[in-house]
Order: C-alpha cells, then sequence, then structure tokens
C-alpha cells in the first residue's frame, strides 16, 4: 500500500490509497486523523527526573527514576499541589543484583509505589538556596522533608534559568532497613535524591498557582 500525503494552504488530502482505506474513510479527508497523530507523537506528559546516591561500605552508587504519573490536586482549602508518582520497579541504578535488593527492601509487591507532593506555590517561589516542605509516602509510611531548591542558569528549553530540589532520605524514618550483602557490606541509611520538573509540569504547576 502507498499513500501520500499532499499540504497545501493547511489542507491535507490523500492523493493515494488502497480502494480498501477509500472505503474505510468513505471518501473524506483523512487530514484530521493525521494531524491527530502528529500532535499525539509530539506531546510530552508532565515528568520530574529523578536521581539518588547513595553510600554503601565499599563505594557510592547512583540511580535514577522517572515518574509514573505527575497531576495536580487541590485541597479542601483551594490550595493546589503537584503530586508525583514513582513505580518502584523502575527504579534502577544499572546493577541488577543491588536492584533486586532495592525492591526488596521496598517490599515492591506489596508497595509498588512512592509518592511525593508539594504545594504549587512553593515551587514557583523558590528561589537558590530556598527551602520548602515536601510530602514523601513509602512504603505506607508519610514524612515531610525538607528540599533545597538549585538554580541553575541557562538550562531552561527557552534559555532561562531552571530548578531542581534536593532532599536526604532516611530510610529508617520509613521503616525501611538498608540492605545488606552476608552482613558485611551495607548500605547508608540516608539516600540523597534530586528532583526535577520537565517543562510540561512546570506550566501545570504555574497553572496550579494562580
Amino acid at each position: 500500500m502507498v499513500m501520500v500525503i499532499s499540504v497545501d494552504g493547511g489542507v491535507m488530502e490523500s492523493c493515494t490509497m488502497t480502494s480498501k482505506l477509500r472505503r474505510l474513510f468513505n471518501g473524506q479527508s483523512i487530514a484530521p486523523l493525521f494531524v491527530l497523530l502528529t500532535a499525539s507523537a509530539a506531546w510530552a506528559a508532565p515528568g520530574v527526573s529523578i536521581r539518588f546516591h547513595g553510600e554503601s561500605t565499599l563505594h557510592g552508587f547512583d540511580g535514577h527514576a522517572e515518574t509514573a504519573d505527575v497531576h495536580m490536586e487541590e485541597t479542601p482549602e483551594g490550595v493546589g499541589r503537584i503530586v508525583a508518582t514513582v513505580s518502584v520497579p523502575t527504579m534502577t541504578t544499572d546493577h541488577a543484583a543491588r536492584d533486586r535488593r532495592m525492591a526488596a527492601m521496598f517490599d515492591a509487591a506489596t508497595f509498588p509505589i512512592l509518592t511525593g507532593s508539594a504545594t504549587a506555590a512553593d515551587l514557583v517561589a523558590a528561589t537558590d538556596g530556598s527551602t520548602m516542605p515536601l510530602d514523601v509516602v513509602i512504603a505506607g509510611h508519610t514524612n515531610t522533608l525538607t528540599a533545597t531548591c538549585r538554580v541553575i542558569p541557562g538550562e531552561a528549553a527557552d534559555g532561562g534559568a531552571s530548578r531542581e530540589w534536593s532532599f536526604p532520605v532516611s530510610l529508617r524514618a520509613f521503616g525501611l532497613k538498608a540492605p545488606s550483602v552476608i552482613g558485611l557490606i551495607r548500605v547508608s541509611d540516608t539516600v540523597e535524591v534530586t528532583a526535577r520538573l520537565n517543562a510540561e509540569a512546570w506550566n501545570m504547576v504555574n497553572e496550579g498557582a494562580r
């Protein structure tokens, strides 16, 4: 099957298609479908890139994760909050055995999702070195952590400054026991986490802060 799409003054029409497709579209232009597919491919979902660093008896290690979902919620008082969830099985340190121990520590079968949330107004008002409260839910335990903002000049898509937030996570505070290998190599209780919103998530935050 060969299909040729021509664009003329913003109007798209099929120049060549099989008789089967002609019957399917009943002779009508496929422009709306083509535009829909193109827009869907270009659209990016709101997301938060997450990096984490831990130390063990022998050496440090780095990991990363992407959010499964990012959305806005409104409190009964009308305050907009951004909520991000992370799927535990997708978290990785690029080391299979270590990743399996990490998933077991989180009891991923019972608690497959981690959640973080913050007030949209706090995110928008953040400046370099400022702090804000961040509510985190891990393995059924909720704690309010302190996240510190870092402003990075020139890294945003429009050439402006982007921002990221760093915060320490105590495994013990969430009822977790740091993994160990034969009782000799143990991961430190504190893991340093850094989170950065993409442009779509920032648009959502700016809307929620109004």
